[in-house]
């Protein structure tokens, strides 16, 4: 439900999100983490109205990619993600470079991440072609130095 809602829907998928969040602070919890990738495209919304703190797993990621020196990243997920703007945007404020896959590469990524990947379904195949896939994105953009 909430893929369908990111692509059709985004005031109704943060409000989705937003009423979770409303239940965790109900809870008294001191901070919430969205742990997925997807859902940081309304971050900025959520943390500005949610009555709890929220930490950020892609700025969170920034800080640990520039405290070990990494300076240009590929980005795989979902095709919302990498084409979102939120990883590129917070690793540029810490100096870093994310890039997603070409066209055909990122459609292919989504299609094995929510055919497969989301389902459970792990083949030795896919696992190879990402292996493919990132080799030559770090040959063809000097990826992860």
């Amino acid at each position: 439900m909430a893929l369908r809602l990111v692509a059709s829907d985004r005031a109704a998928f943060a409000q989705y999100l937003l009423d979770s969040l409303n239940r965790l602070a109900g809870a008294r919890v001191d901070f919430a983490a969205i742990t997925a990738n997807t859902p940081h495209i309304v971050f900025d919304e959520l943390a500005s109205r949610a009555a709890i703190p929220l930490i950020s797993i892609a700025e969170t990621s920034a800080e640990e990619a520039k405290r070990i020196g990494l300076q240009k990243l590929l980005l795989l997920g979902t095709r919302f993600t990498m084409e979102g703007a939120f990883y590129p945007e917070v690793f540029a404020r810490h100096g870093i470079t994310v890039l997603p896959p070409n066209d055909n590469d990122r459609a292919w990524v989504h299609e094995r991440y929510v055919t497969e990947l989301l389902a459970g379904d792990f083949r030795d195949e896919t696992r190879q072609e990402f292996h493919s896939l990132i080799a030559r994105t770090r040959e063809t953009e000097n990826i992860g130095g």
